[in-house]
Order: C-alpha cells, then structure tokens, then sequence
C-alpha cells in the first residue's frame, strides 16, 4: 500500500522580485512506494494422480526366498489413484542448506529395495541392508557419483555409501533384476517425494514464479510455471499418464 507524504518547499525567488511574489510558498506532494517484500515466502502442495490402468505386474522370481507372489513395486497407486513415489523439484537460485536429515537408511527388503527413491545431499553417508535371508548385491550406476557393485551375501549384510555430486543416481541388484530404485541427490532443499496420499510439498519457497519438475521413474517428466506468493499455499493438481515408447 503506497505511503503519501507532503514535503513543502520553499522557493525563494531572486532579486527584482517584488515583496509580494517573495513570500510565495509553492507546496509540492511527493509519493513514496513501499518497497515490496523480498524476504517473503509461501508453500507449494502438489497433488499427483496416476490416470492409466495400474497392472498388478508379478514378478515370478526363481528365488524360493522372494516367492512367486511378489508384486513389481514400479508403479503404486492408491485406490483414489494416487501416485506414489514421484518427485517434484523446483528451478531456483538459492543459498538455502539443506537440513541435516541425520542417517539415511535403504533396507533390501522383501526382495525389494525400501524406501524405493531417496533423498539425500552431497557429502551424506547412506546406509545399506539386507535385511533378507538371500544373496544381494548393491550396484550403482553412475556419470558423476562414486560407482559401486558389492555382494551383500547374508542377512545383516552392511555397508556405507557417501554421493559427491547432485544427480540422479540408479542402484539395482543384479541377482534380482526387478529390484530398483534411485538416490536423488541435490544441491537445494526444495525436492520432495510424493507419498502414499499422493502428495508432495515444498515449505518455505521465496515469493516468486518458478518451474516447477515432476519426475516418475516409471512415467516420465513433466514442468510447469508456478507463482510463489507470500504466506499463501499454492495447491495444484497434476495427473500423469503412462509414456508412449
């Protein structure tokens, strides 16, 4: 909301002027804008949706220990459609850090890796388990980050992998090929993950338009222009449909 102010100024007019016009004031206003805000920030919750047919892909794994019932974890999607496991990001120019998480953990579990997608920084140690009774391998494949392709023969199987750099980063198992998943490594803190609701949301965004990333693994990626505005939420919908090869 602009500020008025009056400033009077007096002008004094030279010699040869009569008395009269010397004692003339001219009064002039002068506005002033309040400047805007450039500390501001609001919220951003995406609401993702999954529209295609969601096959209950069996694995049929030769493993006795994984079973023949197991269910791809490739695409999951909740009874209203919504999509899990996507990742939204914005392009933006920050300084912001990323809070410390404190020990990231991904579990060979199930004869699935869990959590499928994970968040995490350059410099953080990631844990790795097999938690099953069976033989895995943790194999990372790479074009910025340290790669890595060690067996995990046992349950309680353990070791530490730190990422360098930001990137998206495959692992798999190459004793079982279905299993597979991502570590998501970024400079900024504005990345989240959808979860089982479907949603994802990004707190604490400076007021501003951006574009905004959302990436399924499975089904592909998507932008979209957002507009940031101070201490507002902005919701938006987004539904995803399944690449065409």
């Amino acid at each position: 909301m602009a500020v008025l102010m009056l400033v009077n100024v007096i002008v004094l007019f030279g010699c040869g002027e009569s008395a009269e016009s010397s004692r003339k004031v001219a009064r002039v206003s002068v506005k002033f804008s309040k400047p805007a805000s450039i500390y501001g920030s609001g919220h951003l919750k995406v609401d993702l949706t999954y529209l295609g047919k969601v096959p209950k892909k069996k694995i049929g794994s030769s493993d006795p220990y994984c079973g023949e019932d197991l269910v791809s974890d490739d695409l999951l999607v909740g009874e209203n459609k919504e999509l899990r496991d996507a990742v939204i990001y914005l392009d933006i120019k920050t300084d912001k850090k990323i809070d410390d998480q404190g020990e990231a953990v991904i579990d060979q579990k199930g004869c699935l890796f869990v959590p499928k997608i994970t968040l995490a920084k350059p410099g953080d140690k990631i844990k790795i388990k097999n938690s099953d009774e069976t033989l895995h391998n943790f194999h990372i494949v790479s074009d910025f980050n340290p790669e890595i392709n060690s067996g995990m023969p046992n349950k309680g199987s353990e070791l530490i992998y730190q990422p360098t750099a930001a990137e998206f980063i495959k692992m798999k198992c190459d004793v079982h090929p279905w299993m597979g998943g991502w570590i998501v490594v970024r400079k900024h803190p504005y990345y989240a993950i959808s979860g089982p609701d479907g949603l994802a949301e990004l707190k604490d965004i400076p007021v501003g338009k951006y574009r905004l990333h959302m990436r399924h693994f499975s089904l592909g990626h998507m932008e979209q222009e957002i507009e940031v505005k101070e201490n507002e939420t902005t919701s938006i919908s987004v539904e995803f449909v399944k690449e065409k090869k």
